[in-house]
């Protein structure tokens, strides 16, 4: 056994997950088979990953609040295969929302970090737009002067 390999919880057996979040040291697990989720008293055989919102605002205003804390928002700036925007004028209703618009200070993408806190609408387009995918951005202008926040 490697040291990885006992480290990751992989020579164990019938342990059980029940979380918030999956990262690949849980999937790692699953696919060694040392989760089987078999003595779970909830659910048990499944893997229950639950969410909702309420995590993300927690950090970031714990972050915010810190002496010298900054809490930046990390997202690739396109989602399927360069073909939407990930930063968009408006959500769609129904959309869950985990952070309040006056929480969120770092948005970062691949071309950038927009400073959004303490600052008007319009300064958030702008500095959100100045870092969604080149291919949106005039679009993104449009929709922004079309919502008068240009």
């Amino acid at each position: 056994m490697t040291h990885q390999q006992q480290y990751q919880l992989t020579h164990k057996h019938d342990l059980g997950i029940h979380t918030e979040m999956m990262g690949d040291g849980l999937l790692t697990l699953l696919e060694s088979g040392a989760v089987t989720n078999r003595r779970k008293n909830y659910l048990p055989g499944k893997t229950a990953p639950y969410s909702g919102t309420g995590g993300q605002a927690d950090f970031v205003r714990a972050a915010n609040r810190s002496r010298g804390g900054k809490a930046f928002i990390v997202l690739p700036s396109t989602a399927k295969g360069d073909t939407l925007s990930r930063i968009v004028p408006s959500l769609s209703p129904g959309t869950h929302v985990s952070t309040s618009k006056n929480d969120v200070n770092y948005v970062v993408t691949e071309y950038g970090v927009a400073q959004l806190r303490g600052k008007s609408a319009k300064q958030r387009a702008r500095e959100l737009i100045a870092i969604a995918h080149p291919n949106f951005r005039a679009e993104l202008a449009e929709q922004a002067q079309r919502l008068h926040l240009t």
